[in-house]
């Protein structure tokens, strides 16, 4: 017989919820236990709040750094441009593994750093 816990996952309570088969019981923990979940994530929509992603971004201090301004804007530059481009090159990759019928995000970013790779 399967528990419902705290720390079953909103798609474990559903397939237990939605087994016909389960007792009773275990399928009103499971609901309670959805519901319990989709609260918590509504909660954080109402706050602003990702629940993935609540933290804050880095932010680097780099004026200690013993270069000249100059030589500091022209890596600035050159490091956006070199984003950019892999951005480029990442948009490309997808649209070939969509076609492909590659969908999960890391064989994407497998095939993805394998070209970077052959890149260089």
């Amino acid at each position: 017989m399967t528990e419902i816990t705290r720390k079953t996952s909103y798609k474990d309570a559903k397939a237990v919820y939605e087994n016909e088969s389960n007792p009773p019981e275990l399928r009103a923990k499971a609901k309670e236990r959805m519901d319990e979940i989709k609260a918590w994530l509504d909660s954080k929509k109402e706050k602003g709040e990702s629940p993935k992603t609540s933290y804050e971004p880095d932010t680097l201090d780099i004026s200690q750094i013993p270069l000249d301004d100059k030589q500091k804007a022209d890596i600035f530059e050159s490091a956006e441009d070199g984003a950019n481009r892999m951005l480029v090159v990442l948009r490309a990759v997808q649209e070939c593994c969509r076609k492909a019928g590659v969908t999960h995000p890391a064989t994407v970013g497998m095939i993805f750093n394998q070209v970077c790779e052959n890149r260089r």
